[in-house]
């Protein structure tokens, strides 16, 4: 009897902090969606209240005041040639790790697991002088190799214990076959390792959209900033009148894509993240 009180208890304790947890996600970006269509004159008036109608001018200054559409452009470009590199060199790695029957192996493993442990911020000043060195500097290549190498740490773990969970017997098949280890890594391996690699590119995406310290470091030209910088322009821009509701607009427009990504693949994140648990 006791023994079911204590799990009611824990079960209760677990639901009230999970329902906590989700008004504090929910209720700021509930603030910003309703005052990014209020007028200033509606905003200053009652910040919680619901707009009195829908109306698009917010959006619309947003655009024209931080040209953000061309920013989602460029990030798209630079997002999508780092989580391709960066799963490209991932699975690589891990497939190596896991399936090749290095020595080493644990060794290298434990090495990649250590970068989990160092913060990236910490690499941003001798990155910038060595984006200097070599020429880099003010370039979206920079960007391309900073973000597929700092996440790669990530990959490696999560793409190691996936592959740690399939059966060697396939390739051992695929030997018999004839193929070789490049054929079986890519028509038997990655097919089925497609959980891991979603999970990851999920991760990566969400990482690198929303990084913000990396360009403003490294990044000058207009043209080459990605849309985190765009918030920081528009606050500039309405350094003597702030328009609230086309800073919030613009938030919301930078938030888009990325509930759109994790709404799409949110069933793949689990199996991914999980998939070592039947294997150390």
């Amino acid at each position: 009897m006791g023994n079911l009180h204590y799990s009611f208890l824990m079960k209760l304790v677990l639901r009230i902090g999970l329902i906590i947890l989700t008004l504090i996600i929910i209720i700021p970006f509930l603030y910003i969606l309703m005052n990014s269509f209020k007028t200033t004159a509606e905003f200053y008036a009652d910040i919680w209240s619901i707009p009195t109608k829908i109306d698009l001018t917010n959006y619309s200054m947003a655009l024209n005041k931080t040209q953000l559409h061309a920013y989602a452009i460029n990030t798209v470009f630079i997002v999508s040639i780092s989580v391709f590199l960066n799963l490209s060199m991932a699975s690589m790695i891990s497939y190596v790790i896991t399936r090749m029957g290095l020595k080493r192996s644990k060794t290298l493993y434990k090495y990649f697991l250590i970068g989990l442990l160092v913060p990236h911020i910490i690499a941003v000043l001798p990155l910038f002088m060595l984006a200097r060195v070599i020429g880099l500097y003010n370039s979206r290549a920079i960007l391309i190799i900073a973000y597929s190498v700092f996440s790669l740490p990530f990959g490696v773990f999560v793409l190691t214990a996936f592959f740690k969970t399939l059966p060697s017997e396939l390739e051992q098949s695929a030997k018999i076959d004839g193929a070789g280890y490049l054929a079986t890594f890519l028509r038997i391996i990655l097919p089925l390792a497609k959980p891991g690699l979603i999970t990851i590119g999920v991760f990566n995406f969400l990482d690198y959209w929303n990084e913000y310290i990396l360009p403003l470091t490294l990044i000058v030209d207009e043209r080459k900033k990605t849309v985190s910088m765009a918030i920081l322009q528009l606050q500039v821009a309405q350094s003597v009148k702030q328009e609230w509701g086309a800073l919030f607009a613009a938030c919301i427009m930078v938030i888009l894509p990325v509930l759109v990504v994790y709404g799409i693949f949110q069933r793949n994140l689990t199996e991914g993240l999980t998939a070592g648990s039947l294997k150390g």
